[in-house]
């Protein structure tokens, strides 16, 4: 484990923490927020007090040298921080993206016309429910995970080559039968 900074800086680094999160928060790519403290710090380092004084003394590579060592050291820590806010926050929105498609995808399941907003919610994933749609079922040995590269591959499978239909796609523990075809959907047993 690394080298513990003084309570002053931990200050600091939980506010790139942050900042970092509220980037994640509002949909600024990691990218981003990396280059942001990046160019920050080479813009910044010709004015920093020690390369300054450094630059009119002869024989200053030295102070340079240290110079640019605490800011590196600096750039780095931030940067690291501010990655970590980030990583955590997209965490947190892809398990609330994941659990709102499942809620939705259960409401659709369910066939109650009343189901709460259930039209605009699923716009928000892109579906428009307005016209003619399906729900497509899948049963398997082994229930399916969100995120995983099996649920990504039956997405491809449904979306096609050309990726022009709106799809959701969300796992769901096993629902009993006469709930389903209460709802109006019925059965079939696909095989491989």
């Amino acid at each position: 484990m690394g080298r513990q900074p003084p309570p002053a800086q931990r200050q600091e680094l939980n506010r790139f923490r942050f900042q970092g999160r509220r980037a994640a928060l509002e949909g600024v790519p990691l990218r981003a927020l990396v280059e942001l403290y990046l160019t920050a710090a080479w813009r910044l380092w010709r004015h920093l007090p020690s390369v300054r004084s450094a630059a009119n003394q002869p024989d200053a590579s030295e102070a340079i040298v240290s110079a640019g060592e605490a800011v590196l050291r600096a750039i780095d820590e931030a940067v690291a921080a501010g990655v970590e806010g980030h990583q955590l926050a997209r965490r947190e929105l892809t398990r609330r993206e994941e659990a709102a498609r499942r809620e939705l995808f259960d409401d659709l399941l369910s066939g109650r016309p009343a189901a709460s907003g259930v039209v605009a919610r699923a716009a928000d994933f892109g579906l428009d429910l307005a016209g003619p749609h399906a729900v497509a079922l899948i049963a398997a040995e082994k229930p399916f995970v969100d995120g995983t590269s099996l649920v990504t591959r039956i997405e491809t499978a449904v979306l096609g080559v050309k990726g022009d239909a709106n799809i959701l796609v969300a796992s769901k523990k096993r629902a009993a039968r006469s709930d389903l075809c209460g709802a109006g959907y019925r059965g079939a047993r696909l095989r491989r």
